[in-house]
């Protein structure tokens, strides 16, 4: 997806090099589950602006689940003295699938790794250790829904382990979980990850494990699961449903009362039941793409990327459908809290630099079988967006200079207020988003409370 603002449009170029291996994973999903040995490593597609791009080296995604020289078990931690995380074995996995969980999410930070000081009226910025803010194991907000916190991703210091916390403001360090990092390019044993997502008191997790031959490039195994359990108490999960052969990582991760939803590498939706149902609402549009996977109360939301790229629903356990299309335009950077649905509608894109000619912001609520959507106002371009707390935030190129800048607007009346980040950032991600704290990534991560900013 178009990630800046000043990258103006869709690329649909490079599609039909992954057609094929989407055929593949479509087919073993709604067929039965068989052996795929000498399956070739699937291409990594997480930005359809930039195309399909090179095959994955097999170190990025799939981790490492190889045994640390010393046992499983932390030894003495389970129990440990006050100040020890605890780590614990999550879930009922394998021994090659080592994946732990901390009875003390609490201490797995140290005391200085974790901080804020004010940068501003209204404005805090991240003072804590710099493992946790940018490069390949910084803040991670497109693989997790955080609901009520922000999801910290960081390697350890020994650089043998990935961690990812739950951070909330209200609570603190709730949750946090492990995984083993690989230790080597010709480091061949099966990789295994986690990815969670928390909504509420209700929490989930996908555990992927991937195994590859001696070249790193040919899957020989391949399984996920999907778990259910409590923020309180991660030890007590239930594994929903196991599919063997599953050949493409998740890219994003939603859950709600009733279902766990998957965004596979931008080729397919996937959503589980808690009896473990797992229904694909996108196979009727296929071979359109999957990007911008929301779930809500309500279903299960994505855009739909074919000739232009429109915006699709399924109901709970449903087959999925195009609710709003535009006539020769894309609707783009579409983001919900649950509650407000937006989304920015592009028109008369021109061919040689794939800009939009002009651009709309609209919003609307569910009202049990559509969204009522309005226009808010017009924009300069579309560009990478969040919902959350009556808000859409955007990255967008600052009229001078080549610096970015984060863009606030009201969804109530198109408002709109300027937030420029501290210590010469450059405008990233939203991470999170509610009427009083709203989490920003400039590579320099930090807080702004939206009712202390001017809006015009």
């Amino acid at each position: 997806m178009g990630r800046w603002a000043n990258t103006g449009g869709l690329v649909r170029e490079g599609r039909d090099r992954v057609v094929s291996l989407r055929r593949v994973l479509v087919g073993l999903l709604v067929l039965s589950s068989s052996s795929i040995p000498g399956c070739v490593r699937p291409f990594q597609c997480r930005d359809l602006d930039g195309g399909c791009m090179r095959p994955d080296a097999g170190r990025d995604a799939p981790l490492d689940t190889a045994r640390p020289d010393t046992p499983r078990r932390d030894a003495g931690r389970d129990a440990g003295p006050p100040g020890e995380a605890g780590w614990t074995p999550f879930g009922d996995l394998p021994a090659d699938c080592p994946i732990e969980y901390a009875l003390h999410p609490e201490n797995v930070l140290e005391a200085d790794d974790f901080g804020w000081a004010s940068c501003g009226t209204g404005c805090q910025r991240w003072t804590g250790d710099r493992r946790w803010t940018g490069g390949t194991y910084g803040w991670s907000p497109e693989t997790v829904d955080a609901g009520d916190g922000v999801w910290l991703v960081l390697a350890e210091r020994d650089r043998r382990f990935r961690i990812r916390v739950l951070w909330s403001p209200t609570a603190g360090l709730v949750m946090a979980f492990r995984d083993y990092l690989p230790s080597g390019a010709d480091d061949d044993r099966p990789r295994c990850r986690i990815n969670a997502a928390v909504r509420g008191a209700a929490f989930s997790a996908s555990v992927e494990l991937y195994e590859y031959d001696p070249t790193g490039f040919v899957l020989i195994r391949n399984w996920i699961r999907f778990y259910r359990g409590e923020v309180t108490n991660p030890g007590d999960v239930a594994m929903v449903v196991h599919r063997d052969d599953f050949p493409l990582p998740i890219q994003t991760l939603r859950l709600n009362e009733t279902t766990i939803a998957a965004e596979i590498e931008g080729t397919v939706a996937v959503t589980v039941a808690r009896d473990g149902t797992l229904t694909i609402p996108s196979t009727p549009l296929y071979p359109n793409y999957v990007q911008e996977l929301q779930l809500t109360d309500a279903g299960t939301f994505w855009t739909d990327w074919g000739g232009y790229v429109a915006l699709a629903y399924a109901p709970p356990g449903e087959e999925g459908r195009v609710i709003r299309a535009l006539d020769r335009g894309d609707i783009r950077e579409f983001s919900t809290d649950g509650e407000d649905y937006a989304w920015t509608e592009a028109y008369d894109q021109d061919p040689a630099t794939h800009r939009y000619a002009r651009a709309e912001l609209w919003t609307g609520r569910w009202n049990g079988t559509s969204i009522d959507a309005h226009y808010v106002r017009d924009l300069d371009s579309h560009a990478k967006s969040f919902v959350g707390g009556g808000y859409y935030i955007r990255a967008e190129l600052a009229p001078v200079g080549d610096r970015n800048q984060y863009v606030f607007y009201r969804l109530s009346d198109g408002a709109r207020a300027i937030v420029v980040a501290p210590d010469g950032g450059r405008a990233l991600d939203v991470l999170y988003a509610t009427p009083t704290d709203v989490f920003l990534d400039a590579g320099i991560v930090f807080r702004i409370d939206p009712r202390t900013l001017v809006f015009e």
